[in-house]
């Protein structure tokens, strides 16, 4: 519950953040159509995503979870491995491509308002990293974010107009573990 209430904040802040258009209040559809959650066929933890182009290895098989969110940038089409990982942590990686119109949104603006998304009002930004990700280096950020006793540690990188988050989110004290380090450390674009 706690992982699909980050994601909202997120897209939710960002989408207005970037639009340059007078944009009407972004609606969320409760009852979007979701595509039935599926269980990956991979080796236990591995994952591949073809559609988001990147590798990682969760803690155990992930669920994968297609949705759409109405927005005022439009339809916008999410897709998300996650795994409830014990210890109070949720592992997940998702992935969305925003409209056209956002290629020519400076990729610094649209990583403060995810950034800034998944902060809330409630939460305390820790850390805030500008780094790069792949071959390319791909404009990203990683960062830390406490609320009470739960916090967010991500990695955002945007390649082009998609934009992969790389997140545990749960008990801030358990944010640093082997597992979580083994999870990130993982990560990687498959661009080719």
């Amino acid at each position: 519950m706690r992982f699909r209430l980050a994601l909202l904040p997120l897209l939710l802040a960002f989408v207005p953040a970037c639009n340059t258009k007078p944009a009407p209040p972004v609606v969320v559809s409760v009852n979007s159509p979701i595509v039935p959650a599926r269980l990956q066929k991979s080796a236990p933890g591995s994952y591949k995503s073809e559609e988001g182009r990147f590798a990682v290895n969760f803690p155990k098989e992930p669920l994968i979870v297609n949705k759409e969110l109405a927005t005022s940038a439009g339809v916008l089409k999410v897709q998300t491995a996650k795994v409830d990982g014990g210890k109070d942590l949720m592992y997940s990686v998702s992935h969305t491509t925003y409209p056209p119109s956002y290629g020519e949104v400076d990729p610094a603006k649209i990583l403060d308002g995810v950034r800034d998304g998944l902060k809330g009002q409630d939460g305390e930004l820790k850390s805030d990293k500008a780094t790069t990700a792949g071959e390319d280096k791909h404009p990203a950020r990683e960062i830390r974010i406490d609320a009470g006793k739960n916090g967010i540690r991500a990695r955002l990188i945007l390649v082009d107009r998609k934009l992969i988050q790389v997140m545990v989110v749960g008990a801030k004290d358990n944010l640093d573990g082997p597992t979580v380090e083994e999870f990130f450390k993982s990560f990687e674009l498959a661009l080719k």
